[in-house]
C-alpha cells in the first residue's frame, strides 16, 4: 500500500511539475493583454472621445476585423497549399533534377501572388479606414495620439495620457550621485553607470552591444558634468541634463501618425474598451 501511496504521489509530482511552463505562459499571456487593455483605456480616456466619434471608430475597428478574419482564412488556404508546393520542390532540388517541373514553379508562383493580394487588400483598407479616423479627430485629438507614450500608470491632471515628461526621478538620481562623497562615488560609479545599462537594455532590447556601450560612456559623460557643477549652475541645469540622459537612446525618427491611428484605434483589442464606453454613456441617460 505504501509503495502505491509513493507512485502515486510521485505521478502527481511529474504532472505538476510538466504543468508549471504551461501555467506560467497562460500567465504571461494573460497580463500581456491585461498591460494592453489598460494602455487602451489611458488612451481613450486622455482623448475626450465624443459618443459620435467613439461610435464611427467601433465601427471602422469592426470593419478591419472582420476583414482581418476573412481574409486570414484565406491566407491559411494559400498557406497549406504553398506548404505543399514548397516540400515538393524540396525534394525535387534534393535529387538535383535538371529542371523544376513547370507545373510545381506555377503553382508557388500564383500562391505567391495571391498572398500579395490578400496583404494589399488588407492594407488599402486599413488605409482608408485610418485616413476616415483622422478626418474626424480634432487637432488636439491628433496632437494627443502623436505624442502618447504608452504606460500604464497616466500621469496626474487632466491631460492624463502618456507619462510624466517632468523627469522628476532622473533628477533625484543626479541629486543622489551629487550628494556621494568622492571616495564612495569612486567606488560606486560603475555599479552605477552598468544598472544604467540594464535598465536601458530591458527598455530598448533591440540595442546593439556597441550601442549600449556608447549610451554608458554618454551617461558617464553627464553624470560627471552633473558633480562637477557648482550648487547653482546644477540647479539651473539640472533639468536640461536629466532630458540629457533620458535621449541618450536617440528618438529622432519622425513619429508617423497614420500608423498610430491603426495600431492604436484600429486594433481589435480597442473594440472592446469603446463597447464598454458607449455602454456607459448609454447606462448614464438613463
Amino acid at each position: 500500500m505504501k509503495r502505491v501511496c509513493k507512485y502515486i504521489l510521485l505521478i502527481v509530482g511529474i504532472f505538476l511539475i510538466s504543468s508549471l511552463p504551461c501555467e506560467a505562459l497562460y500567465f504571461d499571456n494573460l497580463h500581456r493583454e491585461l498591460r494592453n487593455e489598460i494602455v487602451f483605456y489611458n488612451l481613450i480616456n486622455g482623448l475626450y472621445l465624443d459618443e459620435g466619434q467613439m461610435e464611427f471608430i467601433l465601427n471602422k475597428a469592426r470593419e478591419i476585423d472582420d476583414l482581418r478574419k476573412k481574409l486570414e482564412e484565406k491566407f491559411e488556404a494559400i498557406s497549406t497549399r504553398q506548404l505543399k508546393s514548397l516540400l515538393s520542390l524540396r525534394k525535387e532540388v534534393k535529387k538535383e533534377i535538371p529542371q523544376v517541373s513547370k507545373d510545381l514553379a506555377r503553382n508557388i508562383h500564383e500562391n505567391n501572388v495571391l498572398i500579395d493580394k490578400l496583404r494589399k487588400e488588407y492594407f488599402n483598407a486599413l488605409e482608408g479606414a485610418t485616413k476616415d479616423i483622422k478626418d474626424i479627430l480634432t487637432d488636439t485629438q491628433l496632437y494627443n495620439i502623436k505624442n502618447f507614450k504608452p504606460c500604464l500608470v497616466p500621469p496626474q491632471g487632466p491631460a492624463r495620457i502618456g507619462q510624466d515628461s517632468s523627469n522628476i526621478g532622473l533628477v533625484n538620481l543626479l541629486q543622489h550621485i551629487r550628494a556621494l562623497p568622492g571616495k564612495r562615488y569612486k567606488f560606486k560609479k560603475v555599479d552605477i553607470v552598468n544598472r544604467y545599462a540594464g535598465k536601458l537594455s530591458l527598455k530598448c532590447p533591440h540595442l546593439k552591444d556597441e550601442e549600449i556601450f556608447q549610451a554608458k560612456e554618454k551617461f558617464l559623460e553627464v553624470i560627471e558634468r552633473a558633480r562637477n557643477l557648482p550648487d547653482v549652475d546644477f540647479a539651473i541645469q539640472k533639468k536640461t541634463l536629466s532630458e540629457e540622459i533620458k535621449n541618450i537612446i536617440s528618438r529622432d525618427k519622425e513619429v508617423d501618425l497614420d500608423k498610430r491611428i491603426a495600431h492604436f484605434l484600429l486594433s481589435p483589442q480597442i473594440i472592446s474598451v469603446l463597447e464598454e464606453k458607449l455602454s456607459e454613456k448609454e447606462l448614464g441617460k438613463s
